[in-house]
Order: structure tokens, then C-alpha cells, then sequence
């Protein structure tokens, strides 16, 4: 485990890190890479915190009162991936729920009306993995492959603003389904390489090294 570093450059043979905080960057050889994601306030959300004596958690993101609002500051709401609250999830779906959350407390205060506290609602979730395939979960329903895109599809379409733009949607989406070639491949990962791809080459970063099975090993007249 290495922590402290980004990731600047994947290539076919290797990477290269950048620590966060100075030195030299430093190359990792390896055949395969497997890419996450994690989610982390943006640096903006730690200096609104500062600004406005709010705490933050280890992701960055600002605590906020039940209501979204920033403690002793009632007129600033944090939605979405920087209200750091419950366990509140990165999700499109959180931060259109809080952004009208917000709404109806602004109006309840015009009103004179006590705010009423934020309460997220699990409305599923959906992955986008290729073309043709996807995962899509709504309470006990699960749907993968084929039937878990089209249902991710009209997901996005019916979110959507506009009927320009579901219109334009659905059009783009057609036209991809109907071309010969591909923009995206699903990878599905196992042995030693990919059958008709074999790594026959040596890169500067595995000069020295042979692999033995999926373990690189130094050569001894290196």
C-alpha cells in the first residue's frame, strides 16, 4: 500500500506516482491495473469550512446540522458529496434530494415555518460497465447484462431536462447501438494476459526482470 501519491501516467507496462507533497515521481512495473474510484471533497469545500468555522471530515467534506445547513450559519446549505453527514452518499440522486430539500426549507422560512430535518431516500442504484451491459438495483430487483443497460438508459433519459435534450439523448444512443464499431470494451480479467495480445515485449521500466507465472522476478546478470 502505498499512500501520499497520485497517480500521473498509466501505460501498457507500468505507472508512475507523484507524491502529494514534493520528491521525485517513482515507477511501479506492472502488466495489469485495476482503476477505482473513491470520492473526496474538492480543496474548494475545506477553504469554505475555514471561512465559515465549520468542521471537516477526512474526505473533506463540511458537517452540517440535520436540516444541510452549516452549524451557526443558517442561511448556507451543503448538498450532494460535500455535506458530510449520516453517511450520505456520493450520488447524483443525494444532491438533487438535497437541493430540494433546500428549496422547501427556504420557503419554509419565508413562511415562518419550522425547517424539517433532511431524509435521504434509497431510490437504487445503477453501474454502467459496456455497451450491452450494466447493473441496476431498486429494492429486491436486480437486473444485470442487456436488461440492466437499457433500464440504466432510461434512468438517465428520464432525468434529463428538457425534451430537446431526452430527444437528443435517445437519438445519440440509437445511432451508437447501430454502428459496426465500438467506442468502449469490457475487459473481464483472468490468467496471464489477453490470448491474442501476449506481452512479448521489454519496456525500460521491466528491463532486468522476467516473469515467472504472474510474479516478476530479477534476473540474476542484472
Amino acid at each position: 500500500m502505498h499512500f501520499g501519491v497520485h497517480v500521473t501516467d498509466v501505460r501498457r507496462d507500468g505507472i508512475t506516482v507523484s507524491p502529494k507533497i514534493g520528491g521525485p515521481d517513482q515507477d511501479y512495473a506492472t502488466r495489469t491495473v485495476l482503476w477505482t474510484a473513491g470520492v473526496e471533497a474538492v480543496p474548494f469545500a475545506r477553504h469554505a469550512a475555514e471561512a465559515l468555522g465549520a468542521d471537516t471530515d477526512r474526505s473533506g467534506r463540511i458537517a452540517v446540522n440535520a436540516d444541510l445547513c452549516v452549524p451557526g450559519h443558517p442561511e448556507v446549505f451543503v448538498i450532494g458529496d460535500l455535506a458530510g453527514r449520516d453517511g450520505l452518499p456520493g450520488v447524483a440522486e443525494n444532491a438533487m434530494q438535497g437541493g430540494l430539500h433546500a428549496a422547501a426549507s427556504i420557503k419554509r422560512d419565508i413562511k415562518g415555518a419550522p425547517r424539517k430535518d433532511f431524509r435521504y431516500r434509497d431510490v437504487g442504484s445503477a453501474a454502467y460497465i459496456s455497451r450491452g451491459h450494466a447493473l441496476m438495483q431498486l429494492g429486491p430487483v436486480k437486473l444485470t447484462g442487456l436488461l440492466g443497460w437499457i433500464g440504466w438508459g432510461f434512468i438517465h433519459i428520464a432525468f434529463l431536462t428538457g425534451v430537446r435534450n431526452r430527444l437528443s439523448t435517445v437519438g445519440t444512443w440509437l445511432a451508437t447501438i447501430a454502428r459496426a464499431n465500438r467506442s468502449d470494451r469490457a475487459f473481464i480479467l483472468g490468467g496471464s494476459g489477453h490470448p491474442e495480445e501476449p506481452y512479448t515485449w521489454e519496456s525500460p521500466v521491466h528491463q532486468g526482470y522476467h516473469f515467472k507465472g504472474d510474479q516478476p522476478e530479477k534476473d540474476a546478470s542484472a
